[in-house]
Parts: structure tokens; sequence; C-alpha cells
């Protein structure tokens, strides 16, 4: 290794090309990483204060305009967090056309990262656009997935960002049941093109980078899209309830967002890679199956490359679009209004699986209806502490290389994670002092 490279100060002013705004400074000193700062500088935004003392028939829609990419999560966790303050039960009919809502959404938002975000890196393209020439038949099939879940997520939510319908107590529109078979035929013509997804990211060669860690996420009782208890990879687990005991959220000096850890000190990770591990035994025994076949668990440390997440995300497409067909293959829509409101006070605490990783809500309201208290633990909030550490246990490994190739695989690695943090271009040019 030249000695050059053992001393550095490395900058990312402005990481972009994911959600949000954020840069990541290292230095550098005898080719050990001494500081690893990854910082979001775009303005903080105070959602939590937002919805605090907002109306519960009104907090949810506001709380979906936290993302425009996974706006129907929000709506729908913030929805059921209501609901259980409440102790409102909703129909069975609303709860399946929430998980077609939600699984739906997790496909516009994974279709959308994969392809015009992660792939342009894999394949040392600068933008998604240079696919056109390169890739034409690859950009076809991610736009007609991404038509394809675009037109489902507003058939369902009447929206295909910030969906409406879904509210407190049911749906104040019904999905057109025409116009759902239409979609199930498609779902199952997407399948092939799902399913070719799938060998494409298993095919990109991947950087080889291994660090344990532990990973959190939710287990798939009867096809919901909430669950009561938070599971590790280990076994461990711990009631939503008790998130308090066991996760620990704090702001650092040089970032705007909140950063979370176990309650020990510890980083951890959340996302499609930790619910294929999570849920390792439980797949339907096709995904297990296209799980091995692709090396995803190809060994007892599967969960340990967090470059795997991008093909995670490719198989959890298949895995949705086959929910999201038996979901229609058994729906009869039947004609039902939403539940009358009489608002109580209660506490609600509620986990549910949006396509970065577990998303956590809070809230306490008031005999009025009004929302005393809020919390929102995002998924990016739970990954930021496991990036800065998997970045510093990196770093070492990739100093002999050029400038260049250092920045295009600290860019993937960031980007693996799919953080929420805005979409754009690309990283700005690295600095090394």
């Amino acid at each position: 290794m030249a000695t050059r490279n053992l001393n550095k100060t490395i900058r990312l002013d402005h990481i972009t090309k994911i959600e949000g705004h954020a840069s990541l400074s290292l230095k550098v000193r005898n080719g050990i990483v001494k500081s690893t700062k990854l910082k979001a500088f775009e303005s903080a935004r105070f959602f939590e204060g937002i919805l605090k003392d907002r109306l519960w028939n009104d907090v949810s829609t506001t709380a979906s305009r936290i993302c425009g990419v996974c706006s129907q999560t929000h709506l729908i966790t913030s929805t059921a967090t209501v609901e259980t303050a409440m102790k409102i039960t909703p129909s069975k009919q609303t709860k399946i056309l929430r998980e077609l809502l939600s699984r739906a959404a997790n496909t516009q938002s994974h279709v959308l990262h994969i392809y015009f975000l992660a792939l342009p890196d894999l394949l040392n393209k600068s933008s998604a656009l240079e696919l056109a020439d390169s890739h034409p038949n690859e950009l076809k099939r991610a736009l007609k997935l991404k038509k394809l879940a675009n037109d489902l997520v507003f058939v369902v939510g009447g929206q295909e960002v910030h969906s409406l319908s879904c509210q407190i107590g049911g749906f104040s529109k019904l999905p057109n049941p025409e116009k759902l078979n239409k979609l199930k035929v498609r779902l199952k013509d997407a399948l092939n093109d799902a399913l070719l997804t799938v060998d494409l990211f298993s095919s990109l060669e991947f950087p080889d980078f291994s660090r344990p860690v532990t990973r959190l996420a939710l287990k798939e009782e009867n096809n919901g899209i909430f669950g009561k208890v938070i599971y590790s990879d280990s076994g461990d687990k711990f009631k939503v309830t008790d998130y308090n005991d066991y996760l620990n959220e704090y702001v650092t000096d040089y970032s705007n967002s909140k950063f979370v850890e176990l309650i020990q000190g510890e980083d951890f990770a959340v996302g499609a890679l930790s619910r294929m591990c999570v849920n390792k035994k439980t797949l339907p025994n096709n995904i297990k199956k296209l799980a091995k076949s692709t090396g995803l668990f190809s060994n007892s440390n599967s969960g340990s490359n967090p470059f795997m997440n991008n093909l995670a995300q490719a198989i959890e497409v298949v895995k949705d679009i086959e929910r999201c067909i038996e979901i229609l293959e058994e729906l009869e829509i039947k004609d039902e209004k939403p539940k009358k409101i009489v608002p109580k006070a209660g506490v609600g605490i509620i986990a549910s699986e949006a396509p970065r990783g577990t998303l956590i809500y809070h809230y306490e309201i008031n005999k009025l209806g009004f929302i005393s208290k809020a919390n929102i633990i995002t998924p990016t909030a739970q990954n930021l502490k496991a990036i800065e550490t998997d970045v510093t246990a990196f770093v070492p490994q990739i100093l002999s290389k050029s400038k260049q190739e250092i920045e295009i695989d600290l860019e993937r690695l960031i980007r693996a994670y799919d953080p929420c943090v805005s979409c754009a271009t690309h990283f700005l040019k690295l600095k090394f002092i």
C-alpha cells in the first residue's frame, strides 16, 4: 500500500442519488479510520412537533408527507396507530386493502431504488439515462414494473403518492373491482419481469465485504404488515410497546437526523436483507429456493454483507407481487363505509415494515382526540450508525485503490442501504487533504 494512502481526510460533500441530503467525512491516519461522520444536513423538519396537537382525523395525511417515496407506509402506519390508541378495530376487508396498498408501495420503492439509483453504479454508469443505450431491455422492464406498482397504488389508494382513501376506520373510497381484475392479470404477467430482475442482480459483482451486525425485523404473521414483536436474526426479541427499553434514540452535533442504537450502545440494521434473515425459516418455499439459488443464504453469515441488500430488495419484489396476486385472487370487494369514530384517550404504539425497514409509530391521544405526544422512528435513523460502522470497517480495505474507485465503492456501500435522507443524480467528487 502506498504511503500516500495511509493518511487522508475523505469527504463526500453531497451524497445524492438517495432520498435527502447528506455528506460523509472520514479521517484516516496510518491506515486506520479515526472518525466517520455521516451528516444529514437538510433542515430539520420537526414532524413530530407538527403532529402534536393535531386532531385524530388530520394526523395521518400530515404524517404521509414525511416521505414522497414511502408515503403510503407512513399513512397506513399512522392510521393504525390512531386506531390502536382509540381502540378501533378495522374490518377484515380494510386490513386486506391496506396490505395490498403497502405491498404495492414496497414494490414502487424497491424498483425505483434498485433500477434507477443502484444499478447505474453497479454497471459503472453515471445515471439511469445511460441505461437506455447500454441496457434498453432492463430499462424497459424497470419502467413496466414501476408503472404497474404505481397503477396498483392509484387504484387502491386513490393517488400514486400521498393517498387519501385510506382513513381512520376504513376507506373513504373502495377500489373498483374491474380495475383490480385487470391489475391481477398484469401482476401475473409481471412475475417473469420480477424474476428476471432477481437474475440480473444475482449476476452482478458486489464488493467483497463482510461485517456481522444484528438485524432486526418483524416476522410476517398471517401475511400482515404489522407486528407486535421485533425479532433479531439471532432469535432475540422484544415487544414493540417496549421499544424504549431496547432502542436508544440520540442526536449528534454534526447531523440533523436522529440516530438509533441498541440500548447497550451497539449498532443494528433493518431493511430488506434484515427481513429476509429474520424470516429465513418461514419464507414461502419458492422464495427460500430463490434466495438460496442466488447465494443470498449461501453461508451462516448471509446477512453480513450490506451490499446484498440490493439483491434482497429484488427478491422482495417477486415476493410482494406474488402476495398481491394471492390477495386479488381471493378478494371480493363489498360495499363498506368507514366506521363512525368517537374520540377517546389512549396510547398507540405500532410497528410496520416500510420499504427501508421497520418503522415505529407512537401516539398518545387525549380524550378530545388531539395528539398529545408523537414519536416516529424511521428505518434510516435506525441504519445510520450501522452505515457509519460499515464505512469505518470498509475503508481500510480499499485505501490502496484510486480516488475514483474509493468514491464508487463508498457510494455503493451507502446506497446499498437505500437511505431516505432525496433523489438527485450523483455524489460530488472526493476530496483528499
